[in-house]
């Protein structure tokens, strides 16, 4: 649980379903278009996907994540290593 003298903003927040969608930079151009659209349907129906690719981010996603849905992960990459560590299972956009 978080610390309320450390907490920015409502806890509330954390009730709600979190679904982290991760990605790495290098993207093979065939999955673009697919990551673009599951972001516009996911924003349509009221959820926000962040945009962050830094390492804290991940993790904190990841985290705090009931569902993970992946994008693209680059073999041998920080996020591959990110995904194997964290023990929670995560589905791929196909």
């Amino acid at each position: 649980m978080i610390d309320p003298f450390h907490q920015i903003g409502s806890s509330n927040l954390l009730k709600l379903h979190k679904t982290a969608f991760l990605c790495s930079r290098k993207i093979p151009a065939s999955l673009v278009l697919k990551c673009y659209d599951w972001a516009v349907n996911k924003k349509e129906s009221g959820n926000r996907v962040t945009t962050e690719t830094a390492s804290v981010r991940n993790k904190l996603m990841v985290d705090l994540a009931d569902e993970i849905c992946i994008g693209h992960v680059n073999p041998e990459g920080q996020l591959e290593k990110l995904l194997l560590s964290g023990g929670k299972t995560f589905s791929f956009i196909k």
